[in-house]
């Protein structure tokens, strides 16, 4: 386990990006990070049925996939969700979030905005795909896109089995997992 953030610096094997969430030329990878999550989902009654709509998340990322396995003593940094509008998938809310290191003397940090979003290759079970404009510190001060891929889970529950099993205002959280890949300027 590594103590420093972005120790793998090649692409995932046999990846493909969907055009819709493409970095804009002149940018190259810089870095790539594994990420675990709690997604949060808040069950309503509407007029028409029941909703599940999207109410926020705790992240964690690591270096290598393999380091979720020492969690929590592998996280480097954290990801937190700002703010968004709630709705019933993660890439419809477009939040905004803040990366922060949780290593030792590191500060730093990345801010981001969903710029585009994309359904994920299983979107029955997989939260969306998407490309995110950037701003930060640290290890973080000359990224300038970031992209969510290899999504797994996180996806809604309102099409399981659950619905109509739990009362207004009820809070399911989902796992998902994803990796983020950091782009910098040539």
């Amino acid at each position: 386990m590594s103590q420093t953030i972005g120790t793998v610096t090649e692409l995932p094997k046999d990846l493909v990006i969907p055009d819709d969430i493409k970095v804009p030329p002149g940018n190259v990878l810089k870095f790539a990070l594994h990420a675990t999550a709690l997604f949060y989902f808040k069950w309503c009654t509407e007029a028409d049925g029941p909703t599940c709509k999207f109410a926020g998340s705790d992240g964690y990322l690591f270096n290598c996939a393999e380091d979720v396995a020492n969690a929590p003593y592998s996280y480097i940094a954290e990801i937190k969700v700002n703010d968004f509008t709630m709705s019933t998938e993660i890439g419809e809310s477009f939040p905004t979030c803040t990366i922060k290191s949780l290593l030792m003397d590191d500060i730093s940090s990345l801010d981001f905005k969903v710029l585009a979003a994309v359904e994920a290759p299983n979107p029955e079970a997989d939260h969306s795909w998407g490309l995110m404009e950037t701003s930060g510190t640290g290890a973080f001060s000359d990224i300038t896109y970031l992209q969510a891929v290899k999504t797994a889970n996180g996806h809604s529950p309102i099409n399981t089995k659950y619905v109509g099993k739990f009362p207004d205002g009820h809070i399911s959280s989902i796992p998902a997992h994803s990796t983020f890949l950091f782009y910098k300027k040539c």
